[in-house]
């Protein structure tokens, strides 16, 4: 039965690193005045790039009049933190400067400017379980051997238990 309780704790140990952060930047990490955070946004319009969760953007003096700096959109140029798909649904934490503007739409009267976002840097800044920034055939290869691992641990704890409990039975 010994040998059985090491293998559930060994069980735990692998289960607790799958579910255990691939980076804790985003508990431990601030946001400088020229970082952002940002998540990309699907729309079948044309829409800005990315929807800006945390962080204000530093607009230079000659777009003053075009856009403002309370804007929650963007268009990136440069760097391009979502080119991997497992990350287009995460929070980036990007580094760059508002260097021009590209129009949205416009209408007969004006037009409606999104501010044009160089990124120079990027990082995660979201919680991704570890085995989640694994390669995705792993991961489910992951997740299939600890379940098969699961079962035939709880099929030896009931053999175990069974045979401790006639043992009791007997005398």
């Amino acid at each position: 039965m010994k040998k059985v309780k090491y293998a559930w704790i060994v069980w735990l140990v692998f289960v607790i690193i799958f579910f255990f952060p691939y980076d804790l930047a985003f508990i431990f990490d601030g946001i400088d005045k020229d970082e952002l955070v940002i998540r990309s946004q699907e729309c079948g319009c044309s829409c800005p790039d990315v929807k800006i969760v945390s962080g204000k953007l530093i607009i230079p003096d000659s777009l003053k009049g075009k856009i403002n700096d309370s804007m929650l959109e963007a268009d990136l140029t440069g760097a391009d933190p979502f080119y991997q798909p497992e990350n287009y649904w995460n929070n980036m934490k990007v580094k760059g400067e508002v260097i021009g503007t590209n129009p949205d739409y416009c209408t007969e009267n004006s037009c409606y400017y999104t501010p044009l976002f160089k990124v120079t840097s990027y990082k995660l800044f979201d919680y991704v379980p570890f085995a989640g920034a694994w390669n995705p055939y792993f991961m489910v290869a992951y997740i299939i051997s600890e379940g098969m691992f699961f079962l035939v641990l709880l099929s030896f704890t009931i053999y175990f238990l069974i045979k401790k409990w006639k043992e009791k039975v007997k005398h």
